[in-house]
């Protein structure tokens, strides 16, 4: 099971089944804000689908493809990360985040990328990590930004949300850049 402690307030661990209603919870309360940039909220609708999704993304993990886990503020489930896909061939991955819109500003996603950045490229070996935001997700932009990602284009009409096609944004970091600039 992963699990990383990020400082003496944050850890990221995987979900557990038990987990399931404080996830449904916290996604049903931050439903209408994350709707406009996460296109599986309208999918969540019950606890039930919920647990679905955590006996999935376990099975994922397991098969080295993924991994979902819970950001933990002092004990309290505050949103998500996790890596969308693991391209072992090329040392490669993607992540991925969401918080809770009462958490945002405080730097909480900051640190959780940060410390999933240094556990990818020490632990894992990894070379390139990449984030894709879409344009106008201006917040979930900042934390690339924020941690000396490079902009490395922009993929037109690369996402379907809420009915409309999206342009997304690719960010990239490579282990070599993370070393020189965390040195």
């Amino acid at each position: 099971m992963f699990q990383l402690k990020v400082n003496d307030e944050i850890e990221v661990r995987m979900f557990e089944e038990s987990d399931a209603e404080t996830v449904f919870a916290l996604v049903d309360r931050n439903r209408d804000y994350l709707r406009e940039w996460l296109i599986w909220v309208d999918r969540s609708d019950t606890p039930e689908v919920t647990r679905q999704f955590i006996r999935d993304s376990k099975r994922r993990y397991e098969n080295k493809e993924a991994l979902s886990a819970g950001i933990w503020l002092n004990g309290e489930l505050v949103g998500a990360t996790g890596v969308v896909e693991y391209e072992w061939h090329n040392r490669m991955l993607e992540i991925g985040y969401w918080l809770s819109a009462d958490q945002q500003g405080k730097g909480i996603m900051t640190k959780v990328v940060s410390a999933l950045i240094d556990d990818a490229f020490t632990n894992l070996g990894m070379n390139r990590i990449e984030i894709h935001c879409a344009t106008g997700n201006v917040r979930s932009r900042a934390i690339p930004k924020r941690l000396g990602f490079r902009q490395d284009g922009v993929m037109r009409e690369a996402g379907l949300l809420n009915g409309q096609f999206v342009d997304k944004v690719i960010y990239s970091m490579l282990a070599s850049e993370w070393k020189a600039q965390t040195s």
